[in-house]
């Protein structure tokens, strides 16, 4: 059987075909065997496209979705399997894409991508009998375009679904820095404020216009965070030729690829760790144009982890247009990162206003592990007390 490529609606009704109406068409009929319903199901598809060659299942298999998905685009979208779903059942995102995914695409010898209604014309025109050369099918694609405001406006409207979504202030100049600049780029900007835009819409621009899309690393802070984002790029993906990409630590020890191919590449800081200690090769051989590092004040604030965050020490190294992003950054907290970072004197900044550092002191305290509780249990209480007329905590 073939339920594992299929979504779990049709996976199901194929079982119960299989069990119930198969089953007792073998008590009356003579069932042909596997090679007679390949041989069969080949002529039967080839017959009803008056095809003048038998096509692969696949290929017929791309033709019938693209003919029912242009038909009803949303009564049947439970019949095929995205990419993030198959991730969630029987193989890997990889295997999805190189054998059942209705969204393969493949690249010439510069490394641009062919996109598939091409792939799938030319199939369907070699199966009706057109003739063919035997030539690299490539798309022509515009190296450099400088967006308009109506442009960048009409592509986030398009992106979010959203009719009166604009592209405006910081996001407007992130936007174009990363399409059009090739110096790097240091972002001050609150929670909330779409920075993850920063890196979704010059490549959702790319894809629209015909534009070379931009190959770009995201290192992401934390494990949760990456997977959101992944789910959300592919979210927005849906309708354009970009592919996305997600890896963390535990992807490092089966490394088995030689470059990473998506546009859009998440990675996590430890996994980048492990992947400059491990395969250092696979990132100098990586053809990435701009790696945008989120939640960068981590490089600072986060102790627990300074190992792992020195990994982006000379980060430039590596030819990287760098993007960083942060909602907690001033003046002397740039100017340290730069030269952490290897761009001193080659950046731009793009932000909001000075952030003022806290009025707070840290005080430490030597407990015994199996105390630990207790005493921040009884830290807190020494300190907050409860309202019953306001029925809410203070602190002392």
């Amino acid at each position: 059987m073939v339920t594992h490529i299929m979504s779990p609606v049709l996976s199901r009704f194929t079982i119960v075909f299989y069990l119930v109406i198969f089953k007792r068409l073998e008590q009356r009929v003579q069932v042909p065997g596997i090679d007679k319903q390949r041989q069969m199901r080949v002529d039967s598809i080839s017959q009803h496209l008056d095809l003048k060659s038998a096509c692969g299942t696949k290929i017929a298999r791309d033709i019938f979705t693209c003919i029912v998905n242009f038909l009803c685009p949303n009564m049947y979208a439970n019949l095929t399997v995205p990419d993030a779903l198959a991730r969630q059942f029987h193989h890997t995102g990889r295997m999805h894409t190189e054998r059942y995914s209705s969204s393969k695409f493949s690249k010439d010898e510069n490394g641009n991508k062919i996109d598939q209604s091409i792939e799938l014309a030319t199939a369907w025109h070699r199966a009706l009998g057109e003739p063919t050369l035997e030539l690299d099918v490539q798309q022509a694609q515009i190296v450099q375009r400088d967006p308009s405001n109506a442009e960048l406006n009409s592509v986030a409207a398009l992106l979010y679904s959203n009719p009166a979504a604009s592209v405006t202030g910081i996001q407007n100049r992130s936007v174009r820095h990363i399409l059009m600049q090739d110096r790097h780029l240091i972002i001050k900007s609150g929670c909330g404020t779409g920075k993850s835009g920063v890196y979704i819409l010059p490549l959702f621009y790319a894809g629209c216009y015909g534009v070379r899309p931009k190959k770009i690393l995201v290192i992401s802070p934390y494990n949760a965070l990456l997977s959101q984002h992944v789910q959300q790029a592919r979210s927005y993906f849906r309708n354009v030729n970009l592919s996305v990409e997600g890896f963390v630590s535990a992807d490092v020890g089966s490394l088995e690829r030689v470059r990473f191919d998506s546009d859009l590449t998440f990675i996590s800081i430890e996994a980048f760790k492990l992947l400059k200690e491990m395969h250092k090769d696979v990132l100098m051989r990586s053809s990435f144009d701009v790696c945008v590092i989120d939640e960068v004040h981590n490089v600072f604030e986060e102790t627990f982890r300074l190992r792992t965050w020195a990994s982006l020490k000379l980060i430039s190294s590596y030819g990287w247009k760098l993007v960083a992003m942060s909602a907690t950054l001033n003046s002397f907290v740039i100017e340290k990162l730069a030269s952490y970072l290897g761009i001193s004197e080659r950046f731009d900044t793009v932000g909001c206003g000075e952030y003022w550092i806290p009025d707070i002191a840290i005080r430490h305290v030597r407990v015994p592990r199996e105390g630990l509780l207790n005493k921040v249990f009884e830290f807190v209480k020494q300190r907050v007390y409860y309202d019953p007329t306001s029925k809410t905590g203070h602190s002392h």
